[in-house]
């Protein structure tokens, strides 16, 4: 359509104009609008360092203007451009910005920490992001659990720090910190070696008879038991499974030593939130893996 024959929003949005466009899911997105079809359609195409592009239809309140000297695309990866450009969302607004609120940190009693209103985290210049609940440093996500913060902090303090120990120790022996050369079994800290990269990555400790994945040390028995979906998420023998484990103490050394269901990587929660967006269509399960670190085949 010629630029004469532009109506309403020609002279705000016009041809070849440097835009952005809010999507609920992927945020703002650069795109250059292409050619205006009717009073509530723009016609957009959207721009990724790496060439490629897609054009969509989205609605006037959507879309910004760019100052072409603050313009910065983002790394936007080539096998996922297209799935983002299709999950567009039409007509949403832009969120309002939070407003920030001082607060006192409930850690070392600094008055000058600051949170977004209604948030349970807030930020000190002494002690950094924490928790208010368990005053633990918070993970930005919605997944953040004080019990696993926890877990995490005595983890850190305990067998975690004797295992990154052992690690240094028996690559201090070696002469070579290389991690793919050798493992140090997550039960009893023994220094592990593969004979040969061919050789497989169930490994069963000399030491104490334990069994683990060479590649990220999750335990073999609750594999077996459970399936893949409990080797780590970025381990390549990972499989993303949406479904609910059973107790099986008989199979899984986890499950009885918990005398409970054990925890499978990221937690049911994370699986049962993804597993409804699959279902809904709102997520592609092939963009899980790649997230995690996994080459996709889109």
């Amino acid at each position: 359509m010629p630029h004469a024959e532009l109506q309403m929003c020609s002279s705000q949005w016009p041809i070849g104009c440097p835009v952005e466009v809010f999507s609920e899911h992927f945020g703002w997105r650069t795109a250059q609008v292409m050619e205006q079809e009717g009073q509530d359609r723009i016609c957009v195409e959207f721009m990724s360092p790496q060439g490629y592009c897609c054009r969509k239809r989205v609605a006037p309140q959507t879309l910004r203007h760019l100052d072409d000297l603050e313009l910065q695309p983002d790394e936007t990866d080539p096998e996922l451009f297209f799935d983002d450009c299709l999950k567009m969302v039409r007509g949403t607004q832009e969120p309002p910005a939070p407003r920030l609120v001082n607060c006192t940190c409930v850690r070392c009693g600094n008055t000058k920490a600051t949170k977004e209103e209604g948030a349970t985290n807030y930020k000190c210049p002494k002690c950094g992001r924490r928790c208010e609940k368990c005053k633990a440093l918070y993970i930005p996500g919605k997944h953040y659990d004080c019990g696993m913060a926890k877990a995490w902090a005595e983890m850190k303090n305990g067998h975690f720090r004797q295992y990154w120990n052992a690690r240094a120790r028996v690559a201090k022996e070696l002469k070579d910190e290389n991690s793919e050369v050798f493992s140090i079994c997550p039960a009893c800290l023994q220094g592990i070696m593969k004979e040969d990269d061919d050789q497989c990555d169930h490994m069963t400790c000399f030491n104490c008879g334990h069994e683990f994945c060479f590649e990220c040390h999750a335990d073999r028995t609750a594999i077996k038991a459970h399936g893949n979906h409990h080797h780590e998420q970025t381990c390549r023998y990972h499989f993303v499974y949406f479904g609910r484990d059973k107790f099986m103490p008989d199979e899984c050394r986890q499950c009885r030593k918990e005398n409970s269901l054990c925890i499978r990587p990221g937690g049911q929660r994370l699986w049962d939130e993804l597993g409804e967006k699959v279902a809904k269509g709102e997520l592609d399960e092939r963009r899980i893996y790649k997230e995690n670190g996994h080459k996709v085949e889109w």
